[in-house]
């Protein structure tokens, strides 16, 4: 019976704890979009689209660390790719841009549970709910003379505010690397 009562009692804890750990372990969500016209083989060379890259107003993207780590990941998985880069802009076979956005967002799980041996024992549905912020990297291909968009990739992911440096690093550059995995498409 005793195990009982400390189970009870542990199960406020657990549920969102469980929840919490879940959310930290979450993977990076991918998706990717092209132009089917479009001719991605004659694509050889690429620039950065100018000016600023981000603009959400968060200061948690709009840093000139994130800058250089979303555009060292991109160089380096485009370089492993054959692309290299060209300067100016009017000059390259293709732009890359990027642009991310933070949504809040509230998971909400409902458990419901039962005690005892009888039909029915006792307890009954606890319901907890987290808060969190879910960030999204855009990642942009287009063609340097009409702006025409010719490649979309999104990675989207749990924001960890208490990530270190070198977490948030990593974690860009998953992002980056399965995203332009599918690039060019086939």
């Amino acid at each position: 019976m005793a195990w009982k009562y400390r189970l009870r009692s542990l199960c406020p804890l657990i549920v969102p704890l469980v929840t919490l750990a879940l959310a930290g372990c979450a993977s990076v969500t991918v998706m990717t979009d092209h132009d089917p016209s479009a001719e991605f083989g004659a694509l050889h060379t690429y620039a950065w689209r100018t000016g600023p890259q981000t603009g959400v107003g968060d200061p948690r993207f709009d840093s000139p660390l994130v800058d250089r780590y979303v555009r060292t990941a991109v160089d380096r998985v485009l370089a492993s790719k054959g692309y290299r880069t060209a300067a100016p802009e009017s000059t390259a076979d293709f732009v890359v841009g990027y642009e991310a956005v933070i949504r809040h967002k509230t998971s909400v799980q409902t458990i419901n549970r039962r005690y005892g041996y009888r039909v029915g024992g006792w307890g009954g549905p606890r319901t907890s709910a987290y808060d969190y912020d879910e960030g999204t990297l855009l990642i942009d291909v287009a063609a340097p003379a009409t702006k025409q968009l010719l490649w979309r990739g999104s990675a989207t992911g749990v924001v960890d505010p208490q990530a270190s440096p070198g977490k948030r690093e990593q974690r860009i550059n998953e992002a980056v690397e399965r995203m332009l995995a599918d690039f060019p498409p086939h």
